[in-house]
């Protein structure tokens, strides 16, 4: 009898048609003329993952080139991407990987990083490409656009 009293209204809640809705108020965009109307706003997210991140590189840098072709933007409109580096360590040593992008293709952009000047990281011995494997980094994404 506890089952069916908790499924029952779970059911009915699922059946309902229950929408999500977000408000989002556009109140300037990085380009000019890029404006759209504000219901047509759309915020997609995206990672690289966690230890699964396909980084090329060498000891100097490490890039990774990541696709948001499946999140619907309004073909011809570029998205405004932010993002995030992040891992489990040595992240306060580089640059480049938490950053705005305004430049990138219909379906992707790319993510370059590497050791701030001085840093004590760039006196190691492990190159970049090494720390994104052992550290686990990642980027993390969100692209804003329109859909209409």
């Amino acid at each position: 009898l506890k089952m069916k009293t908790i499924l029952i209204p779970v059911l009915l809640l699922l059946c309902s048609g229950l929408t999500v809705s977000t408000n989002v108020k556009v109140l300037s965009t990085p380009r000019s003329g890029d404006k759209g109307l504000d219901p047509c706003v759309l915020q997609c997210y995206g990672s690289t993952g966690y230890g699964t991140t396909n980084w090329r590189g060498d000891k100097i840098w490490a890039g990774v080139e990541i696709s948001y072709k499946d999140c619907g933007f309004k073909n011809g409109t570029m998205p405004h991407i932010t993002t995030q580096l992040s891992g489990d360590g040595f992240i306060a040593f580089t640059v480049g990987g938490s950053a705005t992008y305004t430049h990138y293709t219909d379906e992707s952009f790319s993510v370059y990083v590497q050791w701030t000047s001085g840093s004590h990281s760039t006196s190691h011995t492990r190159n970049v490409l090494e720390y994104t494997k052992l550290y686990n980094w990642r980027i993390d994404w969100v692209a804003t656009g329109y859909t209409c």
